[in-house]
């Protein structure tokens, strides 16, 4: 009995541990994909909150621009999201959710004039 309590304590204390170091380990990798991915013009922002847009990409360094002409050089590691592609993608979900225009629809706004308001 005593070998068993020790058992499911064991399992009780360690597996929230697991999954915690699972979900740290996949955020890690995301965010280093990210850092991978950067490409000049894209709108970042870093662990400590700079929205910038990148204008250099060096194999550590990156360089971001925070206001016109104002450019600073900063470690790669320091991005945590790329906004610009998280917009896109955003967009992109958005296109592909949306039901197609239904053709009657389609016509009657072409025969109507741009001023007058659609009947139905």
């Amino acid at each position: 009995m005593n070998l068993l309590l020790l058992i499911l304590l064991l399992v009780v204390l360690i597996l929230p541990t697991l999954m915690m170091q699972r979900r740290q380990r996949r955020e890690l990798a995301r965010i280093h994909q990210v850092q991978e991915e950067l490409v000049i013009g894209d709108h970042v922002l870093s662990n400590s909150g700079l929205h910038a847009i990148v204008r250099g990409i060096d194999e550590t360094t990156v360089e971001l621009e925070t206001s016109p002409s104002n450019i600073s050089v900063w470690e790669k590691a320091v991005i945590v999201r790329n906004l610009t592609r998280e917009e896109r993608d955003s967009v992109q979900a958005q296109q592909a959710t949306q039901p197609a225009a239904q053709p009657e629809e389609a016509e009657l706004q072409s025969e109507q004039d741009p001023g007058e308001q659609p009947q139905r």
